[in-house]
């Protein structure tokens, strides 16, 4: 089942992002408006919602009826990798093209490997632990927590959801710093893939007054979210904080399904914008940069909002592209169909 309220939040967090990167590589953050602050500081929660969306939607894919490890980790790679390593490879052609707007990211043959095998490394340009593409460094975490789930499915398929919670929660306090994939592990963002599979099962309980507990389900967790809200604020944990808000919301979204399930040329517009919105995170930095090199830096107020709006449309002509030729392929869902038929031969 797909929630229509929270693929439109998908399309939100996608568009948040964009414009928080417009806002980076256009101004370095430091453009004095309202809009231009807040997307400047706020624009990259699109990333915690993103994750916690993510949790909730994993909750519902392990409990699949005969779900294995094996078909849920191969629907993953083919949902994932086929329009990654698409962008990654353009990017790559962009570094040349267009060097000095694309100077924040470098490549060589073992960082390019890493960048499409999902592993966490320093970016060769020095900016830190970041892919060839470098909005790629949330798939590193998605990869991550999919193949956790996976081998939580492979050790006990009725526990899993259960087990892999107990380890993630506790997972970034006790791995060890500076070894291999400790970027990814030890993160507070872990626990926002938590919080999405806790909405989930408090959200997909049943019950016999199924309108009156849908309410008092998302009361609940509401309450719990804005209790570790306080806490986090009190302690000084921005990372608890920001998970607590990320849930806040997508519960709130929840509560608005009924509407966004009418028919309306704004649900369907907002919910078509959410089916494409994994295009749209990938595509926008590699639009951004090249209409960088083009327009140089913009001072006068009418010039920026004609150039974002020419990015804006750019961006979702190509991540509409790739959608309906990549995500969407015929070829991509045969080749998937094959992969799992193999799998399930092998078991």
């Amino acid at each position: 089942m797909t929630y229509r309220s929270l693929q439109i939040l998908r399309a939100v967090a996608a568009w948040m992002v964009v414009y928080h990167h417009f806002m980076q590589i256009y101004f370095d953050f430091k453009y004095d408006s309202v809009l231009g602050y807040f997307f400047s500081d706020h624009g990259s929660f699109g990333v915690d919602l993103f994750f916690v969306l993510s949790g909730f939607v994993m909750y519902f894919s392990v409990k699949r009826p005969g779900q294995t490890a094996a078909g849920f980790i191969v629907d993953r790679i083919f949902r994932i990798v086929p329009v990654y390593w698409f962008y990654t490879f353009l990017i790559i052609t962009c570094i040349y093209l267009f060097p000095i707007e694309f100077d924040y990211t470098g490549i060589n043959a073992s960082s390019i490997l890493a960048s499409l095998l999902f592993i966490p490394h320093s970016n060769p340009s020095g900016i830190g632990i970041f892919p060839t593409l470098t909005v790629g460094w949330t798939l590193n975490f998605e990869m991550f927590f999919y193949l956790f789930l996976a081998t939580c499915l492979l050790i006990n398929r009725k526990f899993a959801i259960v087990i892999c919670f107990a380890v993630l929660f506790i997972l970034p306090d006790v791995y060890p710093k500076e070894i291999a994939f400790s970027p990814v592990a030890s993160s507070y963002r872990l626990h926002e893939f938590l919080m999405g599979l806790l909405i989930a099962s408090l959200f997909s309980v049943q019950t016999k007054q199924e309108k009156i507990s849908l309410v008092m389900r998302m009361m609940l967790i509401l309450a719990l979210g804005f209790i570790a809200t306080a806490i986090a604020l009190l302690t000084h944990e921005s990372g608890t904080t920001r998970t607590a808000l990320a849930g806040i919301f997508v519960c709130l979204t929840l509560l608005f399904e009924p509407i966004a399930r009418r028919r309306h040329v704004i649900t369907d517009f907002l919910t078509r914008l959410g089916d494409k919105s994994y295009s749209t995170y990938l595509v926008h930095t590699l639009i951004i940069g090249i209409f960088l090199h083009f327009t140089g830096t913009l001072s006068d107020q009418y010039v920026i909002l004609l150039t974002l709006a020419a990015i804006s449309a750019t961006v979702h002509l190509a991540s509409s592209a790739t959608y309906s030729g990549i995500e969407r392929s015929q070829y991509v869902s045969r080749l998937k169909t094959r992969f799992s038929a193999a799998t399930l031969l092998r078991q």
